[in-house]
């Protein structure tokens, strides 16, 4: 019943008083630490700092039903803000561990990767071998996909296997759309290198996401998703590893995949319209395309 008493705004309402609190220091600090540094949380231990501090005392048997029911209310949406505010936590970490990951020529998995970025942006067409016996990925046709040179590994220094792992949800999620950007991105009065574009969205997304722009949006979805029941095990934990499925980490962390295609579409919008006499454009160009997306999308 409670649940229901409860929305995104609430959520985002709380998270914003409990950023400027100067009373709950603790826990505001631990929560909105910066990227890279996100922590889970338990989720009990701060429901029961946040009620001693603030004084939200249990109820007695002096309480009239009607307060002794708003207090449950109000502990109830407390309770589900701080786990939608550990939820941006667990994602948040979750993108810092594949940004830290680098790479790895001889990772399988890494290069299974890669070829699917090209095969989906590519299809049916081989690139091409330099033949080099140590390095089985070294071609000269990765600039056809906007890489700056022979060894595509290279330009992920920086954001590691999360600028792939969006380059590829890009990809294959929108293969028309990721297409008609490359095309455009390939027309020599155009050009501009796709695959580092979208590792330097990867980077503008993380940097929204440790200036506490991304809140609403994920606050937003676990709401449809707790409307939806895939989230009726939320009240009952509110530790540490169980307090989300797997399904809800999941579509979390997609709400910032569909958010990077979002820039990288926004964009292309913007490079055409400037019409850009050289590609020496770009870091104007971008810079003015970070500047909008950040008024839009205020901090908490």
């Amino acid at each position: 019943h409670t649940r229901r008493c409860h929305s995104a705004k609430m959520t985002l309402q709380f998270a914003k008083s409990l950023k400027q609190s100067k009373e709950i220091d603790m826990y505001r600090k631990l929560i909105f630490s910066n990227v890279g540094s996100f922590k889970p949380f338990n989720v009990s231990a701060a429901l029961e700092h946040i009620i001693q501090t603030k004084k939200i005392v249990q109820a007695s048997t002096l309480d009239s039903a009607i307060n002794s029911s708003r207090r449950m209310v109000l502990i109830a949406n407390i309770t589900h803000s701080l786990h939608g505010l550990r939820l941006v936590n667990v994602v948040a970490a979750k993108f810092e561990k594949l940004r830290k990951d680098e790479f790895n020529k001889s990772n399988q998995n890494h290069i299974e990767l890669l070829n699917k970025l090209w095969s989906s942006l590519r299809p049916n067409i081989q690139r091409n071998s330099d033949h080099d016996p140590l390095n089985s990925i070294v071609s000269i046709s990765w600039s056809d996909i906007g890489f700056q040179g022979k060894d595509p590994s290279t330009d992920f220094r920086g954001m590691g296997m999360l600028g792939l792992h969006q380059l590829v949800y890009f990809s294959e999620t929108k293969p028309e759309v990721a297409k008609s950007i490359l095309d455009t991105s390939n027309d020599p009065k155009r050009y501009f290198p796709f695959a580092a574009t979208g590792i330097n969205i990867t980077a503008f997304l993380l940097q929204l996401l440790n200036e506490t722009r991304m809140h609403r949006l994920i606050f937003e979805n676990l709401e449809t998703l707790s409307l939806d029941g895939v989230n009726n095990n939320i009240s009952k934990s509110s530790d540490l590893g169980s307090s989300f499925h797997t399904e809800t980490i999941n579509s979390t962390c997609n709400v910032l995949n569909e958010f990077y295609c979002f820039i990288f579409e926004e964009f292309i919008t913007i490079w055409i319209s400037r019409n850009p006499k050289s590609v020496l454009e770009f870091p104007s160009i971008f810079s003015d395309l970070q500047k909008d997306i950040r008024n839009n999308f205020p901090v908490l």
